[in-house]
């Protein structure tokens, strides 16, 4: 197939998701890593001070590498880097192994029953990857610990205890354990977390923290998060889970929601065996909270606390935990200089933001330099052994937002409208820029994940959305409308009264980041849609209001299912819903009701992720479907009729229109990757190449006014838009 050279960029956002762990070069000042829970890895450039993404070449069909579960580098061998990543299915978790610094990786299978994924409970914990010498330990959360003396070509088993582990470490002469402690759980209370071995095959409990059963805590005992050395002590931080909603005994972690206590134990080891241990937790999260980041450097101990009542804070201690003091806590001790617009206190009802900070590392060759993680990007300081150390973003090039849908007007201020999941969305003037306009009200509270949007073709200063409310409850979901291109929203009343099930729908969107439905407007903006519930809605919950939301009416089906509503980019009384089995049903009274008009017959697929519909701008009355199953189809709502355009052993999973030219993701002729048309679909380049993938694309959009300009939205690497070279 033709090939055309593109040029990608990131759109800029910065940060966004939850970065899972860091980690400096023992040996190498420049060498600084990063893993993120469904982005893949990174590697920071001090020279540009910018992070580069590591696996831009997983496609679509192999996401295994954009969900890193562990990393680590060598002390002997500064170019190499391990990884494990995986998509929680069989055959499909991998030892990476890099000897160019993650430029390049050759992905070895993990043995039967070793699953792996990135974004899986615990996944805030370790490292649980640990390369000793020619060795490298890996301690799964499925099949306990195994190891590797040749780069994966083989593996043993290892005495665990446990099956989930948390972390392996070896500090001195001696390999410590972490683990989930469900080998020796009775009842609801977790047996022994924490083992030590002079030899890394066999291991020997440690004393642990008593659990602390408590009406807050679903199973009780401490689980190990994080560990450090300083020559003399090791120190290992704790976590006792909360309230489980989700990951049974795995929710031992904050990335499972609350926390119900915490604990920071010393540990000595003489000879190879245990001298000494003591409890030397901060009073602050032992009863509410937990402990997770913790590292030493400069003969100071640091420790952060998870979950905690009162906002996350950084601890120091000078005398190994003896005492502590507050190195980092909103309004008594630290600084922030928030580069990073949508990290503001502001935008999350001026509460305090960091949050998640499950990993702090120092640089072993500068104690000034540190870095920790949040659910939402990396900050750091150059100078942390002040008395108030100042704290950024360190986010330039960490791309990890979750995006969910695409759209380009063929006029106006903006060039994109951008839907996404947990940040709302955004609107981008230029896009070589972050964007200053947010899905947020007059007072700068944020409206949060976002799957539907629209705007008017005639007038796309008129745009609507239908994002969640956010965790914080300072906005509520529901249907939001702007006049200005998005500069400012107000939030429509709700149709209300309808039914019991549509009432009892609306009352959930209280509830923090809750999908809400969908929504769309006419050509000439006069009438809005929305759909309340999930993306596909009952035909009982469709309505339409002509008076922004004074009243509502429910649009009328000849029979019932679950659809969801398009509206003519040209013809503002032709109205389509398309239904989960893809039945088209029209109307031609400009939404009030609808006929079913066509059984397309078209398969459908898995539609969490692979499939794109959207009305062709410069054609009235015909829909495009990408099914991300066996084609791409073109609907004829005026001649009934549907046409395939890929051959039988290609596939599209988005679709989007440019100006004059239509982009798709998916497969054609063998090759995986993203395509241009621009004869209607007869004629299909390559515009993409194996190292430009970028994981999992869930929208393609051309630009009407930019010719060859696309758009991506991605599911693992943010926002990118490219261009003909």
């Amino acid at each position: 197939m033709d090939r055309i050279n593109y040029t990608y960029k990131s759109i800029p956002i910065y940060g966004g998701g939850y970065v899972t762990g860091l980690l400096f070069h023992p040996k190498d000042a420049n060498k600084l890593y990063m893993r993120t829970d469904i982005g893949g890895l990174y590697r920071y450039s001090f020279e540009n001070e910018e992070w580069t993404a590591l696996n831009d070449d997983a496609d679509i069909e192999h996401l295994a590498q954009t969900y890193p579960l562990s990393m680590a580098v060598s002390d002997r061998d500064e170019s190499l880097l391990v990884s494990v990543c995986g998509e929680h299915k069989e055959g499909t978790s991998y030892l990476c192994i890099s000897h160019d610094c993650g430029d390049s990786f050759k992905l070895m299978p993990l043995p039967e029953g070793c699953n792996v994924h990135g974004n899986s409970p615990g996944r805030s914990t370790g490292e649980r990857l640990l390369i000793d010498g020619e060795r490298i330990y890996f301690v799964s959360m499925t099949a306990g610990l195994i190891y590797t003396d040749d780069y994966g070509e083989g593996y043993k088993c290892a005495e665990a205890q446990d099956k989930n582990c948390t972390l392996i470490a070896k500090h001195g002469e001696v390999y410590l354990l972490g683990t989930s402690g469900d080998g020796g759980m009775k009842e609801s209370t977790r047996g022994c977390t924490l083992y030590y071995s002079t030899d890394g095959t066999g291991f020997a409990p440690l004393p642990i923290p008593e659990p602390a059963p408590s009406e807050r805590c679903s199973f009780a005992g401490f689980v190990p998060h994080r560990c450090t050395y300083d020559g003399e002590y090791v120190y290992v931080s704790f976590s006792q889970g909360g309230l489980v909603r989700w990951g049974g005994a795995g929710a031992y972690s904050c990335d499972t929601g609350s926390l119900s206590g915490g604990r920071v134990m010393r540990y000595k080891f003489e000879g190879g065996r245990l001298s000494e241990w003591k409890d030397i937790t901060p009073d602050y999260c032992r009863e509410q909270g937990g402990y997770g980041g913790i590292d030493c450097a400069n003969g100071r101990l640091y420790v952060c606390t998870l979950c905690g009542e009162r906002g996350d804070r950084i601890y120091v201690s000078e005398n190994q935990g003896e005492d502590w003091e507050i190195c980092l806590g909103e309004g008594i001790r630290g600084d922030f200089n928030w580069t990073v617009g949508h990290m503001e206190p502001k935008y999350s009802g001026g509460h305090w933001c960091i949050h998640w900070m499950s990993d702090l590392k120092i640089s072993p060759q500068n104690p000034d330099l540190a870095v920790f993680n949040t659910g939402c990007g990396v900050f750091a300081t150059h100078n942390l052994s002040s008395e108030n150390p100042l704290f950024e973003p360190m986010c330039s090039g960490l791309e990890e937002t979750v995006h969910l849908a695409l759209m380009s007007p063929p006029s106006g201020d903006y060039h994109l409208i951008d839907m996404l999941g947990d940040l709302g969305g955004y609107i981008f003037d230029d896009v070589d820029k972050p964007s200053e306009r947010m899905l947020c009200d007059d007072s700068f509270n944020r409206w949060a994940s976002c799957s539907s949007a629209d705007f008017a073709e005639k007038d796309p200063s008129m745009i609507v959305a239908a994002p969640s409310g956010n965790w914080a409850g300072t906005t509520r979901g529901g249907l939001i409308l702007s006049h200005d291109s998005g500069r400012s929203w107000v939030r429509l009343p709700s149709p209300t009264g309808f039914s019991d099930e549509v009432d009892r729908l609306l009352e959930n969107e209280g509830e923090g980041n809750r999908p809400v439905g969908g929504c769309a407007v006419t050509a000439d903006g006069k009438r809005i849609f929305r759909s309340v519930g999930f993306r596909y809605c009952s035909t009982d919950a469709v309505f339409y209001t002509d008076n922004e939301g004074e009243d509502w009416v429910k649009c009328r089906f000849d029979r019932q299912d679950m659809v969801r509503i398009f509206t003519d980019r040209q013809d503002p009384t032709l109205v389509i819903a398309v239904s989960e089995d893809y039945q088209i049903y029209e109307s031609h009274d400009k939404g009030e009701s609808f006929i079913h008009l066509l059984d397309t017959g078209i398969a459908h697929g898995d539609r969490r992720r692979c499939e794109e519909l959207r009305m062709n701008p410069q054609s009235s009355g015909e829909l495009w479907i990408a099914n991300g199953v066996d084609g791409l189809y073109r609907v004829n709502c005026w001649g009934l009729w549907t046409e395939n355009l890929l051959p039988s052993d290609s596939y599209a999973r988005c679709v989007g229109f440019g100006r004059d030219e239509i982009f798709i993701c998916g497969r054609i002729g063998g090759e995986v990757g993203l395509f241009r048309s621009r004869d209607g679909g007869k004629r299909w380049v390559r515009i993409n190449d194996s190292a430009h993938q970028f994981g999992d694309i869930r929208s393609v959009c051309g630009d009407p006014r930019v010719r060859g300009r696309v758009y991506l939205a991605t599911g693992s690497r943010g926002l990118i838009y490219a261009s003909e070279q």
